[in-house]
């Protein structure tokens, strides 16, 4: 004769771990599970984590699965978020998308790729993609992106604006060059 008997297992349910079961898995635990008397997080951490319990963000300038992708171009040396590495500032001149590593397409520049190049540069070639500034340009244009039309009349006030805007855009480049220049000094400073 055949007999049943009846057996209970007893342990944790998914996302619980500890001696009765008290205590909880890492938020950040890969699919919420992790070892049932550790606490170890079993199948790897989510996104932008990293350690045993996955309790550990990302360095900085470091994102994604086991924190293995570099920050893109950021704005500003901002750094990237540690889980998608977006940049919350934007990107530098020339670069576009949220992570900042797609680099403008051709006859885009600026900040996130924001602006259209004037298509005056020579030979068709693209403008340059951080400041829109051509190598050389086609003949009858000048100005630092070349679209001044040097054919106008001298004393036009189109010209004269853009003789302005020309020296603003100038200015705006050196300050950020200076601002650039003073963060690597201050970088190199700090690592020293």
């Amino acid at each position: 004769m055949l007999e049943i008997c009846e057996v209970q297992v007893f342990g944790c349910i998914v996302g619980m771990y500890g001696i009765n079961c008290e205590n909880n898995c890492s938020l950040y635990c890969a699919y919420g599970d992790c070892d049932r008397t550790t606490g170890t997080c079993l199948d790897g951490c989510k996104s932008g984590y990293i350690g045993r319990f996955c309790n550990k963000t990302c360095s900085v300038g470091k994102y994604g699965s086991q924190c293995s992708e570099s920050c893109g171009h950021c704005s500003n040396n901002s750094t990237c978020y540690h889980v998608d590495g977006s940049c919350k500032a934007g990107c530098e001149a020339g670069y576009k998308a949220s992570a900042c590593k797609t680099p403008c397409d051709d006859g885009e520049y600026g900040q996130n790729c924001q602006y259209m190049c004037t298509g005056n540069c020579i030979n068709g070639e693209a403008c340059d993609k951080a400041s829109g500034h051509c190598r050389s340009c086609v003949e009858g244009y000048q100005g630092f992106k070349y679209d001044r039309d040097i054919r106008q009349s001298p004393t036009s006030s189109d010209t004269k604006k853009n003789d302005v805007d020309d020296l603003k855009i100038n200015k705006m480049i050196l300050e950020n060059e200076k601002t650039h220049a003073r963060q690597i000094r201050q970088h190199i400073v700090l690592i020293c």
